[in-house]
């Protein structure tokens, strides 16, 4: 994406965390026990379909002993129990419109992209269709940007650049990003992180019309497989992440003509915190600047750094983060695909977004 030409504000975001929150120690116990083979049957069934496909057994993925030798027994993530992927993403998309309505609400909005990585435990429903018929954007382009884990949030932004770049009638794009793991879903898959439940929806509109994050450029780049498909049987290639980060962002900082020290919020969804400190510092980046959250959120996948983006949009709004303040983003698709952001503050007033 061309600096010059970005078209978009990020203007409001609201978030769904899931209160319960579980340790790792008692989802082993869970996803372990005789009763957990009968629930859910069909969807256990369909999704070992999909894993079978990429030849991953998840039942090894979810032995006790592998899962241990990656994370903590005692970490921690939220579990949104009964609520559906579908369900979570439906909750911060009313969220969302209650906050907007209030002003001027959804009636120009152009398009609704929806990502996740999980598959939903309606197998045969299309959330995407869900969430527009619920705002009454039927008539809006739909659809998902999917498993991309931390990079899809910024393929949707080039797709919604784009679709406001070349349709002046078009305000707004909203962009909603939703995760669930249920079983016989891993929790833990390759990488030092626990994958959490959460949802965050946020609309975008055009440059200059509501204060906010403007989009100063993006990119998305994709390389070798970091090692996703081979995940059962190890770890993934945290050396070849982390290179992979450092060419893709390096080449776009330097594009963008900022330096390390211009970074005012450093926001990273590569999976885990260690990962995320390594990169920070082959950056160079003031390890002031390093987005942190609660220990007990764990790893949204998808929605990671749409939730980090929303907690920035909130620092910026509440006048911790100043005018004009550069809040750079950074994530990772474990299949191999890095994407980053440049975000610019314009417009800050003292209205919350969190």
């Amino acid at each position: 994406m061309n600096a010059a030409n970005s078209t978009l504000t990020l203007s409001t975001a609201r978030s769904v965390l899931p209160p319960a929150v579980k340790t790792v120690d008692r989802w082993l116990a869970e996803v372990n026990a005789p009763r957990s083979r009968s629930r859910g049957l069909d969807y256990g069934d369909l999704t070992g379909m999909v894993f079978s496909e990429c030849g991953i057994d998840p039942n090894a993925m979810n032995r006790s002993e592998r899962v241990r030798a990656l994370v903590s027994e005692d970490a921690m993530f939220r579990d949104a129990l009964d609520m559906s992927q579908a369900d979570l993403a439906s909750r911060a998309a009313s969220l969302l419109s209650d906050a907007v309505n209030a002003s001027d609400g959804f009636s120009k909005c152009g398009l609704v992209m929806y990502s996740h990585t999980a598959v939903d435990e309606n197998f045969y429903q299309s959330t995407a269709c869900r969430i527009a018929s619920e705002l009454e954007l039927s008539k809006a382009p739909h659809f998902s940007v999917a498993q991309l884990q931390g990079a899809s949030f910024f393929q949707a932004l080039d797709i919604g650049d784009a679709f406001l770049s070349t349709d002046e009638k078009m305000d707004s794009a909203l962009f909603i990003a939703s995760e669930k793991w249920p079983i016989p879903y891993p929790r833990v898959m390759g990488l030092p992180a626990v994958f959490s439940d959460g949802a965050v929806a946020m609309q975008f509109v055009r440059a200059g019309s509501k204060p906010g994050l403007r989009l100063v450029s993006s990119t998305v780049k994709c390389f070798d497989d970091f090692g996703a498909v081979h995940a059962a049987h190890g770890t993934m290639n945290l050396s070849a992440i982390c290179h992979a980060v450092n060419e893709t962002v390096g080449s776009f900082m330097q594009a963008c003509g900022v330096e390390a020290n211009d970074i005012a919020s450093l926001l990273t969804s590569c999976g885990c915190p260690t990962l995320d400190r390594s990169i920070r510092e082959s950056l160079g980046v003031p390890e002031r600047t390093l987005n942190a959250v609660s220990d007990d959120i764990g790893y949204l996948s998808a929605a990671d750094i749409p939730y980090k983006l929303s907690q920035a949009l909130t620092l910026v709004t509440n006048g911790t983060l100043a005018e004009g303040s550069l809040i750079l983003a950074i994530g990772v698709g474990l299949g191999g695909s890095v994407g980053a952001a440049l975000f610019k503050a314009e417009g800050v007033n003292g209205e919350a977004n969190g």
